[in-house]
């Protein structure tokens, strides 16, 4: 994941570091730095199967609009 393409700096709060710091160095990542890639990853990847999941859902509803099942 890391390296995937150019390097960008996101500047982190103390308090939130210090958070993510920690579970990085729970976790099996190298450094604090893959550890947020692969959370912001996570995170966002979940994000957009929500979104297409409501667009998804509303062309059903539209679907069943025209066929005249919903008003």
């Amino acid at each position: 994941m890391a390296g995937d393409g150019d390097d960008t700096t996101v500047t982190l709060g103390s308090d939130i570091y210090a958070r993510v710091e920690k579970r990085a160095d729970q976790s099996e990542f190298d450094d604090v730095s893959e550890y947020v890639e692969y959370v912001l990853d996570s995170l966002l990847t979940e994000l957009e199967g929500q979104s297409e999941s409501a667009e998804d859902d509303e062309e059903v509803r539209e679907r069943l609009r025209e066929l005249g099942y919903l008003e």
